[in-house]
């Protein structure tokens, strides 16, 4: 009843039993959830024709091509194994990857990567911010590495869920969206470590684009797609290679599939490679702070 007479003093409103709000309260935060990358692979592109060519990745050029034009910007791409969509751009792991297979160690590229995660040695952590696991035009993707707070727990070469974590260093955090249950994200730059011929390295992956399924438990059905430089790759030619010490060096392996136009360069200089990569996450545990 008193709440009708709000001319009336402050003091008879709180005689009377009644309160005034200056404002609302904030609303509650929006719900998180962490993940740690358990599985991580550079799988080799199908090419079963009359079938579409598929591979992990995305379309980092935003073109279609056929392989037809005059120039590295029409390598000819593949589609999505997930989505089925056209468009996907990956010569790194097409052309490069193959060429090097047994300077990477026992199992090749995906061997070691799957050495360094399931050992804690390369832990990428994705944490999504939304209102609902499964639709949200505004949610939020934070990419940290980390690392184990105890010996790490694996199975059949994927790492194991529920792994208490603590972050080294955040990635950032990127607007993202998810609909249906299907995340998409965007991030500048990843640091990637690898080892080529003994020799261990920093590759930066560039405008990496993230999507995949996710639920409260895991991101599945997942890929990464995006690029690296030919500046990229001269840096490891120095570390592999020093001094010419490689018969043939990584950027002179890599230049014939170059598919990507470095910005604002005329005329065309080819100057950038395009990677695809599949992964799996499931769920982390932050460790509280001390």
């Amino acid at each position: 009843m008193c709440g009708r007479f709000l001319g009336l003093v402050a003091v008879a409103l709180g005689l009377a039993g009644c309160w005034i709000i200056d404002e609302f309260p904030p609303p509650p935060p929006e719900p998180s959830r962490l993940y740690v990358v358990s599985f991580l692979s550079a799988p080799e592109p199908i090419d079963d024709a009359p079938g579409p060519r598929l591979s992990a990745g995305a379309n980092v050029d935003l073109a279609v091509s056929d392989g037809t034009g005059p120039d590295c910007t029409d390598a000819e791409d593949f589609s999505s194994p997930t989505t089925g969509g056209a468009g996907i751009d990956n010569q790194l792991v097409a052309a490069l990857v193959p060429f090097f297979h047994d300077d990477f160690g026992p199992g090749g590229i995906d061997g070691q990567l799957r050495d360094r995660i399931t050992s804690g040695a390369f832990l990428l952590l994705l944490r999504v911010t939304s209102r609902g696991i499964v639709d949200d035009s505004t949610a939020e993707l934070e990419l940290s590495l980390g690392e184990l707070t105890a010996a790490p727990r694996s199975a059949l070469g994927r790492l194991a869920p529920a792994q208490t974590v603590t972050v080294l260093a955040s990635l950032g955090v990127h607007e993202a969206s998810i609909d249906f249950g299907h995340l998409v994200a965007e991030v500048p730059e990843i640091p990637f470590p690898l080892t080529i011929s003994g020799q261990t390295f920093e590759l930066t992956l560039r405008d990496v684009q993230i999507e995949g399924d996710v639920d409260e438990r895991s991101i599945s059905d997942a890929q990464m797609g995006g690029h690296v430089t030919l500046d990229d790759l001269r840096a490891i030619d120095e570390i592999v290679c020093p001094t010419g010490g490689c018969p043939i060096t990584i950027v002179d392996a890599a230049r014939p599939d170059i598919d990507l136009v470095g910005p604002f360069r005329e005329p065309i200089q080819c100057e950038g490679m395009s990677f695809g990569f599949a992964f799996e996450a499931v769920s982390a545990v932050l460790a509280e702070a001390p």
